[in-house]
């Protein structure tokens, strides 16, 4: 069967919509649309990320980092690491850039590959970036952003736990 004149015609919007056009970009789109990146980054992430660096300075001058890393010590055992892995493991979990306590010679030197990769999974995934909970809060809501949260964690510590334990099945 061949197709109709109509069906074959430049004119036809469902002929037309298939095709794109591609055009020399203009500067004042890319200007436009880097603006709109950086503003979002200048006026939504910084002020967000200072925030959260006071916050977390304050509670470390107050000692309550280091009190919930010693609430914390007891529950690493549960996932084979020592307790020394307690406090990058709050701090990687509020702080994503946390991790790097992982790297420290003295840290890294107590645990084994496998308790590295335990620590850095469970620390970068417990909890979300805490930027993107407050725009999941913003536009749903905060019961949401709360049951995300929950469940979430709760499939950072499962999944933590079977590879922790299941690792050493393995190895």
């Amino acid at each position: 069967m061949i197709s109709s004149p109509i069906a074959k015609s430049n004119q036809n919007p469902l002929v037309i919509e298939g095709r794109a056009f591609l055009e020399f970009p203009r500067w004042l789109v890319i200007w436009r649309e880097a603006k709109s990146t950086l503003n979002q980054f200048l006026f939504n992430a910084i002020p967000i990320f200072l925030v959260i660096t006071v916050i977390a300075s304050v509670l470390n001058w107050l000692g309550a980092i280091a009190a919930l890393a010693n609430i914390i010590n007891p529950l690493m055992g549960w996932f084979n690491l020592p307790p020394e892995a307690s406090l990058p493991i709050i701090l990687a979990s509020i702080r994503k850039d946390g991790l790097l306590l992982f790297a420290e010679p003295e840290t890294l030197a107590m645990l084994t590959p496998l308790q590295v990769l335990t620590g850095v999974y469970l620390a970068g995934v417990l909890l979300p970036c805490l930027v993107t909970l407050l725009t999941i809060t913003r536009e749903q809501s905060l019961r949401f952003a709360l049951l995300l949260l929950i469940r979430q964690a709760i499939a950072a510590i499962f999944f933590s736990l079977l590879l922790a334990w299941g690792g050493l099945l393995i190895s």
